[in-house]
């Protein structure tokens, strides 16, 4: 095991390699079974797996259960707290004279009372580095844990921005982008490190269309920073933005004159202004007292987690656009709401997956399985459980899929957290389900009599004439959600009261 010194570039002997991710313009496993059975029923055999595995390039689908349990045992008391960097290839250097970029400069400025652990890899997306996430942080010694803190510092450019063409692929992809970096933040949480990240930077071969999707996400990752700033309950699990984009963005979405080597990375002077843009001061303060609140921020009395699959995912658009209710489902409770959600994913997916930390789904969003979002540093209090969908949908049993919904919600209970059961939502192919109607009566008289379950009953019905549906009869629209989200608010302020 190596443990790095105070400025120690940490390479991977493999670097993975870049690769452009399509989204899916189908709906998802249940509507394909319907589509293809004219409206009868596929029984897949391992078909979420396959399409899922897809997305990671030869090395498997998951991170093997438990395989980091040394690294969520935390830091070893005592040790000089790290700022440990996983990114890509800038934050590796490239560009700078003797590749001593960003990261190496920063080092300079945070010695001798922060160590600075540069794990770069050239290649690295959200993806790859899900995939190596603990492997890597498992290879310092002591384990990263409480004391500590990780920035992620990735690229759209890895993403493949400028390899879209479509507007509906740019939002897509960024949606994807932006999913995937709270679900690496809600992992470094689960660690008991402290969780930052970097905004993003330019390409010289972005279009004015990637230029606006560029700014769309920086605003995002700076709104994540504000509010941790300001200690708001309904912040992202990130305490810590740094805003690269002002000092290099020449305002077209390319490098500075001055400040680019390549296309996609900057030269030494370039590395220089993203060094220079992160505030010291600020960022000091976070690794060093990551528990004081800010003046006057109030403390939550409850943190949930949502968990499901794409109507939990916010899939809409035809698989180009992901908008999840828990961030609106956040602020209308004035609470912090996780969620993980695997677009195409049954129950039973969700429970054989419970101990593994990073999936993925068919849109290319991580997911952590329920028994590791439970198992870290990360206290929920309710946890809002809306699954079954893509079971009816592909020919499981009422009595098989309820049986798999309780046991996602006894993963819960057996860790004292009471669950928000929302019945199976409505669709435009209700009527050919004949296992809908009698699994919902039966989540709903076992919610009522177990202690820890609340049970509520989605909020509307299906119209195709609303507004509120997508074409596909599946999936909710952006107003949708929204809609669902209210009304999941107004049912559980009572149970939260």
């Amino acid at each position: 095991m190596r443990t790095p010194g105070p400025s120690t570039d940490y390479r991977p002997a493999t670097p993975s390699n870049p690769r452009s991710r399509l989204i899916p313009a189908a709906a998802t496993i249940f509507a394909l079974a319907l589509l293809s059975r004219g409206l009868g029923w596929l029984r897949t055999s391992g078909t979420h797996e396959d399409m899922a595995a897809q997305a990671f390039a030869g090395e498997g689908q998951v991170v093997e259960p438990n395989a980091g349990a040394s690294v969520a045992a935390g830091a070893a008391a005592g040790h000089t707290p790290r700022l440990v960097v996983l990114g890509s290839s800038i934050a590796a250097g490239y560009g700078a004279e003797g590749d001593l970029g960003w990261v190496s400069m920063l080092t300079e400025r945070l010695n001798p009372e922060i160590e600075v652990v540069n794990m770069g890899m050239p290649g690295d997306d959200t993806l790859s580095l899900a995939r190596r996430f603990e492997r890597s942080l498992g290879d310092l010694d002591p384990p990263v844990g409480p004391g500590d803190a990780v920035a992620i510092a990735l690229s759209l450019s890895n993403e493949g921005l400028a390899g879209t063409r479509a507007k509906d692929e740019m939002i897509g992809l960024c949606d994807v982008y932006l999913a995937n970096l709270l679900h690496l933040g809600m992992a470094i949480e689960r660690l008991g490190a402290t969780p930052i990240v970097t905004g993003v930077y330019p390409n010289d071969g972005f279009s004015s269309e990637h230029h606006a999707a560029l700014q769309r996400v920086n605003a995002v990752l700076l709104k994540w920073g504000a509010d941790a700033a300001a200690g708001a309950p309904t912040r992202t699990p990130y305490a810590y933005t740094v805003n690269f984009l002002p000092a290099v963005d020449d305002g077209s979405g390319h490098w500075k004159k001055g400040e680019r080597a390549d296309d996609i990375h900057p030269n030494t002077a370039g590395h220089r202004a993203m060094a220079d843009a992160v505030d010291i001061p600020a960022l000091r303060n976070v690794i060093l007292a990551p528990a004081s609140p800010p003046p006057g921020a109030r403390s939550a009395p409850h943190r949930l987690l949502a968990v499901g699959d794409s109507l939990t995912a916010g899939f809409h658009n035809g698989g180009y656009a992901v908008t999840p209710w828990a961030p609106k489902l956040s602020h209308a409770l004035g609470l912090r709401v996780d969620y993980s959600a695997g677009s195409g994913k049954t129950a039973g997916d969700m429970v054989r997956r419970a101990e593994y930390d990073f999936n993925v789904d068919v849109v290319g969003e991580c997911w952590a399985g329920i028994g590791r979002l439970l198992g870290g540093a990360v206290n929920y209090t309710h946890v809002i459980i809306m699954a079954g969908t893509n079971d009816i949908g592909t020919g499981q049993t009422a009595d098989d899929t309820f049986a798999q919904l309780k046991r996602l919600h006894g993963f819960c209970h057996a860790a004292g957290i009471r669950t928000i059961a929302v019945s199976v939502p409505p669709s435009a192919f209700i009527d050919n389900i004949p296992a809908w109607a009698p699994l919902n009566a039966k989540l709903e008289a076992w919610a009522k009599a177990e202690p820890l379950t609340d049970f509520v009953k989605f909020p509307f019905e299906f119209s195709a004439e609303s507004g509120l549906w997508e074409g596909d009869g599946l999936h909710m629209s952006s107003a949708g959600y929204a809609r669902f989200a209210e009304g999941l608010a107004a049912a559980m302020q009572p149970l939260l009261s």
